[in-house]
């Protein structure tokens, strides 16, 4: 190869760095740009993909306020219509209403002083009884030891777990409330229970016993 054969190569070659921008933008790969609308889009996507684990919280109506409520129910379904009843004989429509309502009203105060009186009774029953298991516990633990060995004696539990589950009840705090759960059986009475249990059974009396009446305010005098 000549001399000027190679001169002519070199002229016309040129460096990378004096490309021309144009020439640049063409061989340079495209960058993907993600917007937020994007970004959004895939989020609301996995979050609604997500199994759902959380449950529903089960509410479970209290034993003890069905119990009142039957019991105003049925009290207020007697005797306002036995006393309607028997005020229906006079034929005066204004009679049996305010008679009858009077003594709905009676009756519901009545009813509802009783469920509260007896609430409170229970409620001093739980008090005294806790109070005697936690003597018995201080001056009696042979006793006790018995009675939670009883109290297991039912599950057929393994000897050793027994005595190892006796053992360690014996030291604990919580060895009152353990005796008033599974051997007395008692559950510890809310404070607001009285005043439940009497509004529930004078309000379930006066619906009860309205039952009767509505006829009556439908006749009219």
């Amino acid at each position: 190869m000549s001399i000027s054969s190679i001169r002519g190569l070199l002229s016309s070659y040129s460096p990378v760095s004096e490309f021309s921008p144009d020439l640049e933008k063409e061989y340079q790969l495209p960058l993907r740009n993600e917007s937020s609308s994007d970004l959004e889009s895939s989020a609301d996507e996995a979050k609604f993909s997500r199994p759902k684990t959380e449950k529903a919280d089960s509410k479970v109506i209290d034993g003890r306020l069905v119990s009142d409520a039957i019991i105003g129910l049925s009290d207020g379904m007697t005797v306002p219509f036995a006393l309607t009843a028997g005020l229906s004989a006079l034929g005066d429509t204004k009679v049996v209403v305010f008679g009858g309502m009077a003594e709905l009203i009676a009756g519901a105060i009545s009813m509802g002083l009783g469920g509260y009186l007896g609430a409170k009774s229970e409620e001093e029953s739980y008090r005294a009884t806790l109070k005697e298991t936690e003597s018995q516990t201080m001056t009696d633990p042979s006793g006790v030891t018995d009675t939670i060995s009883d109290i297991f004696a039912p599950y057929d539990l393994p000897p050793h777990l027994v005595s190892e589950l006796t053992r360690h009840l014996s030291t604990s705090p919580m060895l009152p409330s353990f005796l008033m759960n599974f051997h007395h059986t008692l559950q510890e009475p809310s404070g607001s229970r009285a005043f439940i249990c009497a509004l529930t059974i004078a309000l379930g009396y006066f619906i009860g016993g309205f039952i009767p009446l509505l006829p009556y305010f439908l006749l009219g005098p």
